[in-house]
C-alpha cells in the first residue's frame, strides 16, 4: 500500500487519501481550486517560515497544513532575513551597520536572530520601492517616498525587505529627507511637495518664494522670511 496523506475536503467527503509524492517544506504554495475558503498554513521555502494562506479546498499539495503548528512541526523554520540568498555565516548587526560590510546593510527584524548583515541590493536607498515582507511579524516601520518626499508609516512583516526601512520618523528623516529652506519645510499640495523652476515660480503660494536648487528635489516653495 502506498504511503498516503489525509486531504481534508469542505463537502461531503471530508477527507481521501492522496499519494505522498515529494517533501512538502520543498513545494510552493498552492491555494487549489473550488469555492471554499480554508484558511491553512503554508511553508515559504525561501524565507524558511510558515505563513497563513486561503485553500480553496480541492487539487492542493501537501504544504498546506492545518494550523501553525503543524506547520512548524513538519517544516522546521530557520528564518531567512535577507531580500536575497543569506550570507553565510550570519553576521548579527543589532541595527547597527558598521559591523556590517562596505556593501552590505543590517536588516533590522523582530528579534536579535532576524538583525543580520544582508547584501545591498541595487539602487540608491531612499528611492527603494516600499516592502512589506513576508513572516508573521506586525512591525511599525517607516520608509521614504520619494514621490511625495516625505517618511511614511507602513507595517512590516519582518523578514525580507529592502534598506527603505526605519526604525522611526527621524532614522528615516536623517538618512533621506533633505529640506533646502532656512525656515519651515517645503510646501506641499494635498502631501505632494510642489517643485518649481524659475519659469513656473507662480506655482508657489503667497507667504513663499521659489528656492532654486541643484535638482528637482531641493527646488521648492519655502517660506518667505519675514523683514
Amino acid at each position: 500500500m502506498n504511503r498516503s496523506q489525509l486531504h481534508s475536503h469542505p463537502e461531503h467527503i471530508h477527507a481521501v487519501c492522496c499519494v505522498i509524492a515529494v517533501d512538502p517544506c520543498t513545494q510552493d504554495r498552492d491555494p487549489g481550486v473550488g469555492s471554499a475558503k480554508l484558511p491553512r498554513y503554508t511553508f515559504n521555502k525561501l524565507a524558511r517560515v510558515c505563513e497563513p494562506f486561503t485553500y480553496y479546498g480541492s487539487a492542493g499539495n501537501r504544504n498546506n497544513f492545518q494550523s501553525l503548528q503543524d506547520c512548524q512541526n513538519r517544516c522546521p523554520e530557520s528564518p531567512n532575513p535577507c531580500p536575497h540568498a543569506p550570507l553565510n555565516p550570519q553576521t548579527p548587526c543589532n541595527g547597527n551597520s558598521g559591523s556590517c560590510g562596505s556593501n552590505q546593510y543590517c536588516h533590522n527584524g523582530q528579534s536579535p536572530s532576524t538583525s543580520v548583515c544582508c547584501n545591498k541590493l541595487s539602487g540608491e536607498r531612499c528611492n527603494q520601492p516600499v516592502v512589506s515582507g513576508v513572516g508573521n511579524a506586525n512591525l511599525v516601520r517607516w520608509y521614504y517616498n520619494a514621490f511625495t518626499q516625505q517618511c511614511q508609516q507602513f507595517i512590516y512583516n519582518g523578514l525580507q525587505g529592502n534598506e527603505n526601512n526605519f526604525l522611526t520618523r527621524e532614522q528615516c528623516e536623517d538618512a533621506c529627507f533633505a529640506n533646502p529652506c532656512l525656515r519651515g519645510t517645503p510646501f506641499q499640495s494635498q502631501g505632494v511637495t510642489v517643485q518649481c523652476t524659475l519659469m513656473n515660480q507662480a506655482v508657489c503660494p503667497a507667504g513663499y518664494y521659489c528656492h532654486i536648487g541643484a535638482n528637482s528635489q531641493t527646488s521648492v516653495c519655502c517660506q518667505a522670511l519675514g523683514k
